[in-house]
């Protein structure tokens, strides 16, 4: 497996400083909600201006409200009759 890093600095020194701030940023907030590789989605939000964070943070919270959920013990049982 090849080492990101190298790249993602190549990437950065081709965008002007507000990108490469912004893309900075991007970086260390994606890290919170738990993506596993954003690169892909932090490249598309600072060039084509795609709120990819935010459509990050929402499918993160559907997921747990709706699939997540139904690995709680009994969640089954509250449902009512058909």
């Amino acid at each position: 497996m090849s080492d990101p890093q190298p790249a993602w600095q190549e990437w950065l020194n081709t965008l002007d400083a507000p990108r490469q701030a912004a893309a900075e940023s991007l970086r260390a907030r994606f890290s919170a909600p738990g993506v596993a590789d954003p690169v892909d989605r932090i490249k598309s939000e600072v060039i084509d201006d795609l709120p990819q964070l935010a459509r990050s943070v929402l499918l993160r919270s559907l997921w747990q409200a709706a699939i997540d959920g139904w690995t709680d013990p009994g969640s089954l049982d509250q449902l009512p009759t058909a």
